[in-house]
């Protein structure tokens, strides 16, 4: 039953009430979602118009991991890939439709395939090989087919960087519970380039906003962000300043950005004022969990409040960070 109001006499807007059954209520099982729901663009990615050949190869760090039929990412571990995983090659051409899959031991399987508006691939044949230390995960399929359950583009490029097609996963009932998911790098120029988007990001004491161009990380080394005025944020008022680098902790769990440099009008802070130094400047991660973060000058921590004056300027502030991959345990969390 459903019950509708106006809204009363000073709101036009109306609104209802429905009502069920107890009976209902009381039997009611939420229908269980076991479909990929893709951007509507998602083809143009995997099947890229410019680009008749696309080369993948497997993720060398996380090669696989599962999904629900849905889409969402199942959390498991203690399972690692053959460390001969990037030995292996996948090839789609989508002009042709044909497909070129070297296993590790290099063994070669071609054909053709189709590809669905669901993002369905089906290929007239699939190997079937060991892709991790465990001798029960296969790349395979039963029935010649993979998912699109996801896929990143690169913030510098707008290319594809990383595809991930799953395969479902059966019960001895023959119902599919689950995908595995092979985690795929598209390589350019014969290589993977990484890259990760870093920003440095300023505050007033009215939440008035000023950002640094996007810096792209691309490997280990030294990198600079630049902040000017923009004519709106009150740089003579500092309330916050912190330094973001997108979705690096996902591939790069144990990645440090150690502060090299902190320079206010071309005056060098770091070491200036006790507290002003890497060590005791937080580390953590950003609004994303796979996001790292120097929170440089936090409103929301005693100390680093009390050096908010240093911040004021009229010209520049440059953070220069050196980026270490893997300083052997979690440091940005």
């Amino acid at each position: 039953m459903q019950i509708m109001f106006d809204g009363g006499s000073n709101d036009n807007t109306p609104f209802t009430f429905n009502y069920i059954s107890k009976e209902y209520k009381d039997n009611y099982v939420a229908p269980v979602i076991t479909t990929i729901t893709l951007p509507e663009n998602w083809m143009s990615y995997v099947q890229p118009f410019n680009q008749n050949t696309t080369t993948y190869k497997f993720d060398e760090d996380a090669p696989f991991t599962w999904f629900t039929l849905a889409g969402e990412e199942i959390s498991r571990s203690g399972f690692d890939g053959d460390p001969d995983i990037t030995d292996a090659e996948f090839e789609l051409n989508s002009k042709t439709k044909t497909f070129k899959i070297t296993d590790i031991a290099g063994n070669v399987t071609e054909g053709t395939y189709e590809i669905s508006e669901d993002g369905v691939l089906t290929f007239s044949q699939l190997p079937s090989f060991g892709i991790s230390t465990n001798k029960n995960i296969k790349f395979a399929s039963s029935t010649n087919e993979l998912q699109v359950i996801t896929y990143e583009i690169s913030d510098r490029t707008g290319d594809l960087t990383d595809l991930w097609l799953g395969s479902k996963q059966y019960d001895d009932q023959g119902n599919a519970y689950e995908y595995l998911a092979y985690h795929f790098k598209k390589q350019t120029g014969g290589a993977q380039v990484e890259s990760f988007t870093g920003k440095l990001s300023y505050s007033d004491t009215g939440w008035a906003f000023l950002e640094s161009p996007e810096v792209y990380i691309t490997g280990e080394g030294d990198y600079t962000f630049t902040l000017t005025p923009n004519g709106s944020t009150n740089t003579q008022d500092p309330y916050l300043m912190f330094l973001d680098v997108a979705k690096i902790l996902k591939k790069h769990p144990n990645t440090d950005m150690i502060l090299k440099s902190i320079k206010v009008d071309g005056a060098e802070l770091l070491g200036s004022e006790e507290g002003m130094d890497d060590a005791t400047i937080s580390r953590g991660i950003g609004d994303d969990p796979t996001t790292g973060r120097r929170y440089i000058l936090n409103p929301w921590n005693e100390e680093s409040a009390t050096h908010t004056h240093l911040f004021k300027f009229s010209n520049s502030i440059e953070v220069t960070i050196t980026v270490k991959f893997d300083v052997g345990e979690v440091v940005l969390q």
